[in-house]
């Protein structure tokens, strides 16, 4: 628990033991963690104890204050939004529609699915981020079976 005196300080190599952790290093880290900017944004991502700690017990006094005196307004739009985009999975149960990724239900014309999505404007995801996800997902499971409208979607995007 006592470092050694004699060791020199070298914060690069202690941000890599601390990526062994926490699994993740953000790439404009590399070769700045002696900078108060890396020093900074560390701080932010990995709260002292205390402050998470203080954090957990304000937020159950603080939260219902929040929703009482500032979603009160916006009660009936966040039902409305439940009902709307709430669909059943066999199998899994109640999800958002926009979870299921579907180019058909929340496609953006914008994004080249114009021709594979029959949704109004009020259903269409902001830009384009159902497209964003779809290609992300694509991307890291290429082995996956889209369904119909997204595979159109695919074969429309590919060079």
């Amino acid at each position: 628990l006592i470092p050694d005196e004699n060791l020199p300080f070298d914060p690069q190599r202690k941000l890599e033991e601390v990526a062994n952790y926490v699994h993740y290093i953000p790439p404009s880290w590399t070769r700045v963690a002696h900078t108060t900017q890396a020093r900074d944004y560390f701080t932010r991502l990995l709260q002292f104890k205390m402050v998470w700690y203080l954090e957990e017990l304000v937020s159950p006094v603080v939260t219902p204050l929040l929703l009482i005196f500032s979603l009160r307004f916006k009660a009936m739009d966040i039902v409305e939004f439940y009902q709307k985009f709430t669909v059943t999975v066999p199998g899994v149960g109640d999800v958002c529609s926009f979870a299921l990724m579907d180019v058909r239900k929340h496609g953006n014309p914008m994004w080249k699915s114009d021709e594979f999505t029959e949704a109004q404007h009020s259903e269409q995801a902001e830009n384009g981020k159902t497209e964003k996800s779809l290609i992300a997902f694509k991307a890291k499971h290429p082995r996956w079976k889209a369904p119909k409208a997204s595979e159109n979607f695919f074969t429309s995007i590919q060079p």
